[in-house]
């Protein structure tokens, strides 16, 4: 019997929607039974400017209040916890790196796994000096997870990571177990799944079904669903 393993996975709260919460759903669906998982939330709700459902400030601050708390009683008293901390940018980078210095100085085993989509990896108010503590927090961990190459290049870059904690690994897919059979289908479908605007890629996609050749495109079809712009 394998020993057990407590895993604390610090993120938003599941009922926020995103990649980051898909992502945690299905790690947590493929855990082996001797690994204890529990999400310990830092928002229920974003703040920035860009979410029309935005939450309060105070509310807000109050939860990652109550997370960092149960973050440094875990880390002090129960040793064999292995924590898993999603990161984004901006206000997430403040909120996760904190927990990350909190945890380097008390010596636990934590993994940073990077789901940023822009290089502004802090707001434009946080000091200098605070930023390279925060740093300092994050690259501490026993590994830093990447999605992409170019990404794992721009953090080994911007945070100075040793390339022996650096991890490239894609977000994955639940592949259907059964493919419908296409042979004799003529038309085609694209679908896109996601935040309507161009960070996401929408409008590329509307633009580059537009220069499709002609015959192609008028047996194909372009759905896009999703909140945004």
């Amino acid at each position: 019997m394998p020993k057990p393993i407590t895993v604390l996975c610090i993120a938003p709260a599941q009922t926020v929607r995103g990649g980051i919460t898909s992502l945690i759903e299905k790690i947590r669906n493929r855990f082996p039974d001797h690994i204890q998982f529990q999400i310990v939330p830092t928002i229920s709700q974003y703040t920035g400017g860009e979410h029309p459902d935005r939450g309060n400030r105070l509310v807000q601050g109050i939860l990652f209040g109550k997370a960092f708390m149960r973050v440094l009683f875990a880390g002090m008293f129960s040793r064999g916890t292995v924590f898993h901390i999603h990161l984004s940018m901006k206000g997430s980078t403040l909120r996760k790196g904190i927990v990350c210095v909190a945890l380097r100085v008390l010596q636990c085993r934590y993994v940073v796994h990077a789901h940023a989509a822009e290089d502004s990896l802090f707001q434009n108010w946080v000091p200098q000096p605070v930023r390279r503590l925060l740093v300092w927090g994050i690259v501490g961990g026993d590994f830093f997870i990447a999605l992409t190459r170019f990404w794992g290049d721009f953090f080994a870059n911007a945070m100075h990571l040793p390339a022996n904690r650096l991890l490239v690994l894609p977000n994955p897919a639940v592949m259907p177990t059964i493919i419908p059979d296409r042979t004799n289908r003529e038309g085609l479908n694209f679908l896109f799944l996601g935040r309507v605007g161009e960070r996401k890629g929408a409008f590329e996609s509307i633009r580059a079904f537009a220069n499709l050749p002609d015959d192609i495109r008028k047996r194909s079809r372009l759905t896009l669903a999703g909140d945004g712009e």
